[in-house]
C-alpha cells in the first residue's frame, strides 16, 4: 500500500492509494522493505493510478437542469470549475502526481435562459412569413427568460 498528501484548496488531504502491492519472494512487503542482494521484487496496481476525480470528487461539477422542450427532456450544464493541479489547467481524468497541489475554482454560474434550451431544435412549419410561438409553462415568453428545472417549452411556427 501507499499513502501520499496532497493540497485541496489549501488543505492538507493524505491519499491511501490501496491500488499498489510490493511482493519480495512472493511475500507482501511494505514501503519501508529493503531488499537484500537475492530477493525478487515485484509489483502491481490493482487499480491503476489516482486521478484528479477522486480526490476533487463533486467539488468540479457543473450545475445542472433538466427542462422540456416540445415533449422532449433537454438536460442543460451551467457554472461548473476550473481545475488547476500544480498551476496547471488539469481535467477530471488526469492522474494526479503525488504531492500535488491542487485548487478548485468553483464557478456558479448563471441560470440558463430560455435561448439555450432552444440551440438546435428543429422546427418544421409554415415556411415564409411565419412567426414562432414560445411559452414557458403555459405562459409567453422571451428568448432571455430564465428557466427552472422542470420546465415545459413549448415552440412553434404559426
Amino acid at each position: 500500500e501507499t499513502a501520499f498528501q496532497v493540497r485541496l484548496n489549501g488543505e492538507v488531504r493524505r491519499l491511501d492509494a490501496k491500488r499498489l502491492t510490493i511482493n519480495a519472494n512472493q511475500s507482501p512487503v511494505g514501503t519501508d522493505y529493503r531488499p537484500r542482494p537475492d530477493d525478487r521484487i515485484t509489483w502491481s496496481r490493482s487499480g491503476g493510478a489516482l486521478h484528479v476525480q477522486d480526490l476533487v470528487g463533486t467539488l468540479a461539477s457543473a450545475n445542472r437542469m433538466t427542462v422540456i422542450v416540445n415533449g422532449q427532456a433537454r438536460t442543460l450544464d451551467y457554472g461548473g470549475s476550473r481545475i488547476l493541479v500544480n498551476g496547471q489547467p488539469a481535467q477530471l481524468g488526469d492522474v494526479l502526481p503525488p504531492a500535488a497541489e491542487v485548487l478548485v475554482e468553483k464557478h456558479d454560474g448563471q441560470v440558463p435562459v430560455l435561448s439555450q434550451a432552444l440551440a438546435g431544435l428543429p422546427l418544421a412549419g409554415p415556411a415564409a412569413g411565419a412567426s414562432l410561438k414560445v411559452t414557458l409553462d403555459g405562459e409567453p415568453a422571451g428568448f432571455t427568460t430564465p428557466l427552472r428545472d422542470g420546465a415545459r417549452v413549448n415552440v412553434s411556427l404559426t
